[in-house]
């Protein structure tokens, strides 16, 4: 087991810096956006890449998901390129008639959206963008499969690059707003998939297989409600917002959104992307579920220092992100609350784990849609009286609907003993340290971070303290030794 442990924190760290590259791209282009739009232009950006949240999730039909599900199988070389071909064609005539269909109607939907029919070639140029991203989905699940997260790392990187390059010369250098963002996106897309070309056409056949067709269809058909529920969950808050105010507040609650969602950005999905491949080929071993029970645990407290360290330091994120616009300020009161949601999401999706693990994901399509029309449902009774803290409390009330729901339901297809008693721990001591927090704000600079300082380590010690079995303490104590001895970096990764 210790050296699942070790593959999967190799993997973790590898495809956390891979998430952390084009993620990061996202944090870096904050101050660029915010510095050349103004909150309502960014608000209009934002109903855009919702947009195209949604249409990516639903062309795809989740068969980069099923690729990667059966693909983990003890397939031969020949017939896993048999497998990438199938996946490849279908995602390539999903994406043909979806650019066919929707291209005609660019000028309604600019309508629809935006009650005028300026933005018809900001959607012209979106559908494009939304093909080639959807494209670009395959390739990576392939380097996910054959395990090889240093290529992965360099091709996210180079979509990093290209993302951050387009946005500076087309938003900020040619001042060409919402278009120019748009622009960028669709660039960075095309750049990304062209240079996988050589990648795919190493690891396909000409051979299209019905019979792999047919099963991933299978795997895929309940998740394609699942991914689109799973988008309107993260999109609906936004939409109603919209539909009960204005633009602005959109671009204020996105602005809170991508500095509360950190923990998302850089654990959560970079989690996901190293540890199912793994959970895959583990699942049939007698240790799996001491395994996936301790995982947990450490990636919970994982998930919940980054939160605190996020809540605690939301106004100086909001004010660095913002390019010290006054007008994005309001952001910072919704941040601490964003970041806490997260850690039931992270606790939601990896109890859903299970559900494809064991291919029941019937399940994962009927938790999503119940915290769909939980967070609808919400969102319309609280968002007209509150606005955007509405927003927020629906969004936490449904990941907390969804935990307990994947929770009942996962434990009855396979029932694990989990740490709950220590998890409860971790999660109500955060939120207590990041309510101690709050009132420092209106301290000077330096003062409030010093105190801000002291509360995030006051944390660290409770948590080794009363979070930690006793031989979790001395492995800690030992590399924490390791660190100030001489060569310590170096003793500290062989260790682990």
């Amino acid at each position: 087991m210790i050296k699942d442990f070790r593959n999967t924190l190799k993997q973790t760290v590898i495809y956390g810096l891979s998430n952390l590259s084009i993620k990061a791209a996202g944090v870096i282009l904050l101050p660029l956006y915010t510095r050349s739009l103004s909150t309502t232009e960014f608000g209009e950006l934002a109903i855009l890449e919702v947009f195209a949240q949604f249409f990516v999730g639903v062309i795809s039909l989740q068969i980069p998901s099923a690729f990667l599900r059966f693909g983990s199988n003890d397939l031969s070389d020949k017939e896993l390129r048999r497998l990438y071909f199938t996946a490849l064609s279908s995602l390539m005539l999903f994406s043909l008639l979806f650019v066919g269909v929707a291209l005609p109607f660019k000028e309604q939907l600019s309508t629809l959206i935006f009650d005028n029919s300026y933005y018809q070639l900001h959607f012209k140029l979106l559908i494009f963008s939304i093909a080639f991203e959807v494209l670009g989905l395959l390739p990576l699940q392939l380097l996910r499969l054959k395990e090889k997260s240093v290529a992965y790392f360099f091709y996210v990187l180079l979509k990093f690059a290209t993302l951050i390059g387009f946005v500076w010369y087309f938003v900020v250098y040619q001042d060409e707003k919402v278009y120019g963002a748009v622009k960028a996106i669709l660039f960075s897309n095309l750049v990304f998939w062209i240079s996988t070309l050589p990648l795919q056409i190493r690891n396909l056949s000409l051979s299209f297989s019905k019979k792999y067709g047919i099963e991933m269809y299978r795997y895929g058909g309940p998740l394609i409600f699942t991914s689109i529920s799973a988008v309107l969950l993260t999109i609906s808050d936004r939409l109603i917002i919209k539909f009960y105010g204005e633009f602005d507040e959109v671009g204020i609650y996105t602005l809170a959104y991508k500095i509360g969602s950190l923990s998302n950005l850089l654990i959560i999905a970079s989690f996901s992307i190293a540890f199912l491949p793994i959970a895959f080929k583990k699942l049939s071993h007698p240790d799996f579920k001491p395994f996936f029970s301790k995982t947990l645990s450490i990636y919970v407290a994982l998930i919940v220092i980054l939160t605190l360290v996020v809540s605690v330091f939301g106004f100086e994120l909001t004010k660095v992100f913002s390019s010290g616009e006054k007008a994005y300020w309001l952001a910072a009161i919704l941040v601490p609350f964003i970041a806490f949601l997260f850690i039931f999401k992270a606790l939601n999706n990896y109890l859903a784990y299970i559900f494809l693990l064991t291919k029941k994901t019937r399940y994962h399509a009927q938790v999503t849609l119940l915290g769909v029309f939980a967070n609808i449902g919400l969102n319309f009774l609280l968002v007209a009286d509150y606005g955007m803290y509405g927003a927020v409390a629906a969004t936490g009330l449904s990941y907390c609907i969804m935990t307990i729901a994947s929770y009942r339901w996962a434990k009855r297809l396979m029932p694990i003993n989990y740490e709950l008693m220590r998890i409860a721990l971790i999660i109500l001591s955060c939120a207590a340290f990041i309510a101690l927090s709050i009132p420092l704000n209106d301290l000077d600079l330096l003062i409030r971070i010093f105190l801000k300082s002291l509360i995030i380590a006051a944390y660290l010690l409770l948590l080794y303290r009363f979070g930690t079995s006793t031989s979790e303490r001395n492995r800690l104590t030992k590399l924490w030794k390791l660190l100030f001895s001489k060569g310590g970096i170096k003793k500290i990764v062989q260790e682990l």
